[in-house]
């Protein structure tokens, strides 16, 4: 660019300019076809911190960054050949000489007759955008870069409603060059059920003189024949002579109301997913609290809607499960975890339900949690029948006693518990069973075997295991017994209690038990264990049965019962 021109016969223009973009919140120059700045914006030399000489001199070059010299010639004189450009540079700032803003030009040829008549540009201050983008990242950046962009169409509309003056802006909102409107009527752009409005505003703002108005949404026609949404505020600039008519600002809203109408729509998708879906679903606050909840939820927990809004989320789960569910919200919060948790939850009759809750957080741009969305889907049925298949696996039908699958894994886990601690398993083998069998049949069998059941629970500890290792084969596994003399008296009760006739319904009956015990010393293997109080058993059984005998099992060996 070069140095600005003033002329005496230019005046009358550059004044009625100066009016024009006086309200505008950037900064407007001018030049010639051949790079001469014809008009300075009292914004743009504020904004550069260099006013123009009155002997028409323009010290602009001085103010910029040296860095950025160059690039300023590059950019102005890649653009004398018509071309648009839009470049930011860093100009030394006018309150303090260490430091530099950073300005953005956009620069636009006008042409008339297809030659270049000017180039018309303006100067924005984007320092605080770029601090923005520095400050809150690419997100934020992207907005930024919409908002620092956007350019609003201004035009002027004299008191006979044609437009004396269109900004380049309508060519991006209108799919026109400004000069194709210039002289037109403006209700020849809008939509025709958006002429009586429009009418109506701009008559009040004629009668309610000089100041900006309220905002007034309308469609204006594009060149492909479409209908753009616009936000339009009009200023009352009539009385000035040197702009004569109402100065109207138009905002291309056309995509804001898309997204509006995108979020209504979402919204109301959500709305109804929500509402009316088959699992309980609900809105939860950071703390826990629900904001929201559906009315499968609350049938599920046995309370209203009403009652559960505000509701502490955990207070619903069962006193035993709390603390997990607190832990497991935790870990979702923090680390995003989104495996499915299942929890008893007390319903409003005190009756217990099984929950499956599966939670997603949501989140804001900058990653923090702003709510949780939670499916809670009542699996009662599904827990209980689980139970009942896991129980069944691990219990002998008849008896109810565990069977040997599930004494086996239940000593492990209590071996595994207190792994150095002492113990005591013993094998009870029945002396005489299967004369009853063959004498009063099966059913008499298992109604013998159920009643020996029985009285083994009632003989040992609750903390004990009591198991049907098959047959007329039984087990007892004593965990945390420090006394030799306590646990053959264990096997003395179990031999006495099973010597007592028993009174089925074929009659009354006896048989006895032949009892191995075996001390375990430390970690010892349920292989060992069992072989070790088996071969017990055997020797009792051997000695006439209805007796109890006493092995040692360790780590290493087997050892004989002590004489």
């Amino acid at each position: 660019m070069r140095d600005v021109r003033r002329t005496s016969r230019a005046a009358p223009w550059r004044a009625g300019l100066d009016v024009l973009v006086g309200h505008l919140p950037v900064g407007v120059f001018v030049t010639a076809p051949d790079g001469t700045v014809v008009y300075v914006s009292d914004r743009c030399a504020e904004m550069i911190g260099a006013a123009p000489d009155p002997d028409g001199g323009w010290a602009w070059r001085e103010r910029l960054h040296p860095d950025d010299r160059h690039k300023v010639v590059e950019d102005w004189t890649a653009s004398l050949g018509g071309s648009s450009f839009t470049a930011t540079y860093r100009v030394r700032s006018p309150q303090d000489a260490d430091t530099y803003r950073w300005l953005q030009v956009r620069a636009d040829p006008s042409f008339a007759d297809g030659t270049l008549q000017a180039m018309i540009g303006t100067v924005e201050d984007v320092t605080d955008l770029r601090e923005l983008q520095r400050k809150w990242g690419n997100r934020q950046l992207m907005l930024d870069a919409v908002l620092t962009n956007s350019s609003d169409l201004v035009i002027v509309v004299d008191l006979q409603g044609r437009l004396s003056f269109v900004s380049h802006a309508a060519q991006r909102m209108l799919g026109h060059d400004p000069q194709h409107w210039m002289g037109r009527d403006v209700f020849e752009l809008l939509h025709p059920d958006d002429v009586g409005r429009a009418a109506e505003a701009m008559s009040n703002t004629v009668t309610t003189g000089p100041g900006v108005k309220e905002a007034l949404e309308l469609r204006v026609r594009h060149a492909d024949g479409s209908w753009r949404d616009v936000e339009i505020v009009a200023n009352n600039l009539s009385d000035d002579e040197h702009v004569g008519g109402l100065v109207i600002t138009a905002r291309d809203i056309s995509e804001r109301l898309q997204a509006q109408a995108s979020a209504a729509q979402a919204s109301d998708r959500f709305e109804q997913a929500f509402d009316r879906a088959p699992i309980g679903m609900a809105l939860i606050a950071n703390d826990g609290r629900l904001l929201r909840v559906n009315e499968a939820m609350a049938q599920m927990v046995g309370r209203s809607i009403k009652e559960l809004t505000g509701a502490d989320l955990f207070s619903l789960a069962h006193p035993d499960d709390r603390e997990t569910a607190v832990e497991r919200a935790l870990a979702t919060l923090h680390r995003g975890d989104r495996e499915p948790l299942e929890v008893r939850i007390v319903r409003g009759d005190g009756r217990i339900a099984w929950a499956r809750i599966t939670a997603t957080v949501i989140r804001d741009d900058d990653g923090r949690a702003q709510h949780t969305i939670a499916h809670i889907e009542d699996v009662t049925d599904q827990r209980t029948l689980r139970e009942q298949l896991e129980r069944a696996a691990a219990h002998d039908a008849l008896t109810g006693l565990l069977n040997r699958a599930g004494f086996a894994n239940r000593f492990v886990e209590v071996a595994r518990r207190d792994a150095h601690g002492p113990g005591a398993l013993l094998i009870i083998d029945l002396d005489g069973f299967k004369a009853v069998n063959d004498q009063h049949g099966h059913a008499a069998g298992d109604q013998l075997l159920e009643l020996i059941a029985r009285r083994l629970v009632d003989t040992v500890r609750v903390s004990d295991l009591v198991g049907r290792l098959g047959g007329d084969e039984f087990a007892i596994y004593q965990p945390d017994v420090v006394d030799v003399a306590m646990v053959v008296a264990l096997g003395e009760r179990v031999r006495s209690v099973l010597a007592a006739p028993f009174r089925i319904d074929a009659g009354t009956v006896s048989v006895s038990g032949s009892v191995g015990v075996a001390m375990l010393d430390g970690a010892v293997e349920l292989t060992r264990a069992l072989a070790a109080a088996d071969a017990a058993s055997y020797a009792a059984k051997r000695s006439g049965g209805d007796r109890v005998e006493l092995t040692w099992c360790t780590e290493l060996s087997l050892l004989p019962r002590p004489t």
